[in-house]
């Protein structure tokens, strides 16, 4: 190793740059490999987790969409027929037919 360092030594300024440039790339590309062997793991298996979770906890948003405008249909029929109830009621009740009897009597007379 000191024999090469010696033999560096003698070797033009420009040679010895690129040697330095090279082994300082070297080294940090495997700087670089260890440090990505450790992180990537890691970040896919948070996003698995989090694409477990976000599948089993959030519906599609067109789902969602189609379980709130069916529900709004159902409450809005569920309203009219309620509507439909109370006319036909008014009509049936015998406080209705007393009220109309005795008007009519009274433009009778």
């Amino acid at each position: 190793m000191f024999n090469y360092i010696e033999e560096l030594r003698k070797k033009p300024e420009r040679i010895k740059k690129q040697i330095a440039f090279f082994v300082a790339f070297l080294i940090v590309g495997i700087i670089f490999v260890i440090w990505l062997s450790v992180i990537y793991p890691q970040v896919m298996g948070s996003k698995k987790q989090v694409a477990e979770v976000s599948t089993i906890t959030e519906p599609r948003p067109i789902s969602a969409f189609g379980d709130t405008f069916f529900a709004g249909l159902s409450a809005i029929s569920e309203q009219f027929s309620k509507i439909k109830e109370a006319i036909s009621s008014f009509s049936t009740l015998p406080v209705y037919y007393s009220a109309t009897s005795t008007t009519t009597t009274i433009i009778n007379q």
